[in-house]
């Protein structure tokens, strides 16, 4: 008798186990996610562009930008503006100067406040 309960404790803290384990959720944290996904669809960002966005401020280095965004859709003229297509009228522009973000333009996107 004691071989079989011994059997069936072993048994359920496997069954536990396991299903704690499926049940657990993405380990990958918001941020990483979201630039995950950014990097995998591009045209379709809208989302993602929400939450990365304020993490792009004057003074981001573009290292920085780039490990977030992944590389610009186009380039200006210049390596010192890249150019994201977020979603169909939706777009970010993102403008350097000394490898350092000096401006961000969101295109299509609500102010804060509307």
């Amino acid at each position: 008798m004691r071989a079989s309960t011994l059997l069936l404790v072993a048994f359920t803290v496997a069954v536990l186990g396991l299903g704690a384990s499926c049940s657990s959720p993405d380990p990958v944290d918001p941020i990483e996610r979201a630039s995950i996904d950014f990097k995998a669809r591009p045209g379709f960002r809208t989302k993602e562009t929400e939450i990365l966005l304020p993490l792009i401020t004057n003074g981001t280095r573009k290292v920085d930008v780039k490990r977030l965004l992944g590389e610009p859709d186009r380039r200006g003229s210049t390596s010192g503006y890249w150019f994201y297509t977020v979603f169909y009228s939706q777009a970010l522009g993102v403008r350097f100067a000394d490898d350092k973000v000096v401006s961000v333009t969101a295109i299509g996107f609500k102010a804060d406040g509307e």
